[in-house]
């Protein structure tokens, strides 16, 4: 009887496969092609191939197994690839690929176009070990007469930035792929226009707008211009997509970095409070969470000019607001006591 792992191995060793995804519930052979059937329940379809879900512990069982029993370079590199396919955060596969491609049995090449497909799996964007292996094959002296595609590498981090939200190691990546070349104007440029298109929207993604952040602080060493261009563009994102805490953190790092702190910055609270159109902003639960975040970032700046003064004069003019509010923990939420 033919094995998952022997099933999967024909197919990967016989047909290019560009896109690879779980099955949640599985057709009836017969309404599969005919060249797909032999492989059931694997679903193969012209460039796409499905795994069942059902069936994905003994697939990796299998797998392991396999891997374990292999004793030559040839099996040990197909049990290795079809395990970190499965499974990419086996460091002992990982590994095996590492030393495969030092004693040149695998090309870096055929291993990044290995790593595209396995981050077609949404749950696998978000793999460090995966990203990290990546990373590790642009460092390998074997890559140095390389030249590598940035643009393919940033829509990479794009496409698994999207697959897969707040993705830490996509953006890491990113931030690593563009050291070497911010120093070009028209890259610096191009990569915060990129950002913030990006936040305007994914405005709940913290990874996405710590990037944002990365990249203002990175042309900031060679003088950025648009300082109030920016703050205004983050005011009216706060406005326009009310409760969002990662544009209200982004907020205070632009009021440090650029040395902005005044009491001038309750102008913003006093506008998000006074809004006759806050209630179509947003629901009446956002509305809410969109004043607790106000009044937060009210008395943070308070504190931050060490004025203690403005604290209570705050909190006085809003004391009915926050009353209103009925939130028992808003000095803890705040974290000033």
């Amino acid at each position: 009887m033919i094995t998952l792992y022997q099933k999967l191995a024909t197919i990967l060793e016989n047909y290019n496969i560009d896109e690879v995804g779980l099955v949640f519930g599985l057709p009836d052979v017969n309404e599969l092609p005919p060249d797909s059937q032999p492989y059931y329940p694997l679903i193969f379809v012209e460039s796409n191939l499905g795994l069942p879900f059902q069936h994905y512990n003994d697939l990796l069982r299998e797998t392991d197994q396999a891997m374990r029993k292999a004793t030559n370079p040839e099996k040990i590199e197909q049990a290795s690839k079809i395990m970190i396919m499965l499974k990419p955060d086996n460091y002992t596969a990982m590994n095996m690929r590492k030393q495969l491609i030092e004693s040149s049995q695998v090309t870096i090449k055929d291993e990044l176009r290995w790593i595209d497909l396995i981050f077609t799996i949404p749950k696998h964007c978000k793999s460090g070990v995966a990203w990290h292996h990546r990373q590790w094959l642009f460092m390998h002296p074997g890559a140095a007469d390389r030249e590598m595609n940035l643009d393919h590498e940033l829509q990479l981090c794009a496409r698994t930035g999207t697959l897969h939200p707040r993705n830490y190691y996509a953006w890491n990546y990113r931030r690593w792929l563009l050291e070497s070349c911010m120093n070009i104007n028209y890259i610096r440029e191009k990569e915060y226009t990129e950002a913030k298109a990006w936040v305007e929207r994914n405005v709940s993604d913290n990874s996405g707008v710590h990037h944002l952040a990365c990249v203002v602080k990175t042309i900031a060493k060679h003088g950025f211009d648009e300082e109030e261009e920016h703050l205004n563009w983050t005011r009216n994102l706060i406005v326009r997509f009310p409760g969002h805490e990662t544009l209200w953190y982004h907020l205070r790092f632009l009021y440090t970095f650029f040395e902005k702190i005044t009491i001038d910055g309750h102008s913003l609270i006093e506008r998000i409070i006074n809004d006759t159109n806050l209630q179509e902003a947003g629901t009446e639960i956002e509305n809410k969470r969109q004043l607790e975040l106000a009044l937060c970032f009210g008395i943070w700046l308070c504190l931050l000019v060490r004025a203690s003064i403005y604290i209570y004069l705050f909190v006085a003019s809003y004391e009915i607001i926050i009353k209103n509010l009925i939130i028992s923990n808003f000095p803890i939420y705040c974290g000033i006591f």
